[in-house]
């Protein structure tokens, strides 16, 4: 039953890992990059980056952490899990400010 619990573990690690390093390379070879001010268009990739990056990866990985690290005392493995929620937080906060900058910069 463990082996199958790391497995899943592991499979997990895998599709969240490729979830963002594919819309990462998307952006940058596809849609030509990220900016905060500069083109609307480049600070509208920074939302998708951002918000992927908050929802799912940091998510993913904060749920993960929770129920992974069974080596640690408890308390680590909480304020590793509150880490990952914050950074998760952030990273949806600013991506949400840079969509609506690059919709207000395009309404003007």
């Amino acid at each position: 039953m463990k082996a199958l619990f790391y497995l899943l573990l592991f499979l997990a690690e895998v599709l969240l890992f490729g979830t963002i390093t594919l819309l990462i390379y998307w952006v940058f070879n596809y849609q030509g990059g990220v900016a905060w001010a500069n083109d609307i268009k480049k600070q509208f990739n920074l939302h998708y980056i951002l918000m992927t990056g908050g929802f799912i990866f940091l998510n993913g990985h904060a749920m993960l952490v929770y129920r992974s690290f069974t080596c640690c005392k408890k308390i680590y493995n909480k304020l590793l899990h509150t880490i990952f929620f914050v950074l998760s937080i952030s990273a949806i906060t600013i991506g949400i400010v840079s969509a609506f900058m690059a919709h207000n910069s395009n309404a003007d």
